[in-house]
Order: structure tokens, then sequence, then C-alpha cells
């Protein structure tokens, strides 16, 4: 069996870049072991993304007060 370990760094990076935009499945590579959490967590954290603003409550009536999230 081959371990992940024994593959250049380059070309792990380059076959989790396919998995590029599912979370998911990077968040997945990055619990299977330490190699593979390296190569992962680099592309996880490479984009940042900015939530909608956050939007108070009136409690127990799920009413927002203020202003609202618009859709994107």
């Amino acid at each position: 069996m081959l371990s992940t370990e024994s593959l250049p760094y380059d070309l792990v990076l380059r076959i989790l870049e396919l998995c590029q935009d599912h979370y998911a499945a990077l968040a997945n590579c990055a619990l299977a072991n330490k190699h593979l959490s390296g190569v992962a967590g680099r592309l996880l954290y490479e984009t940042v993304v900015i939530s909608p603003k956050r939007v108070e409550w009136i409690p127990s009536s799920g009413i927002p007060v203020g202003s609202v999230i618009e859709e994107f």
C-alpha cells in the first residue's frame, strides 16, 4: 500500500487542487493524516470568505432589528 508520505508534496497539492471548490472533501482530507492536513489546510485557508452583515433579532419573535441581510 502506498502511503501519502511517500508522495511528493507538489503531487499531492496538484491532486487536491482538483477538489479546491469542494470544502467538505478538503476538510476530510485534512483529517486523514498529518501529510494531507498540511496540503489540504493550505487550500482550505487560501481564500477568505466574508460573511454577510450580522443582524440582531428581537428575542422569541423572529423579527430582525435594524438592517436586513441582502442576498448575493
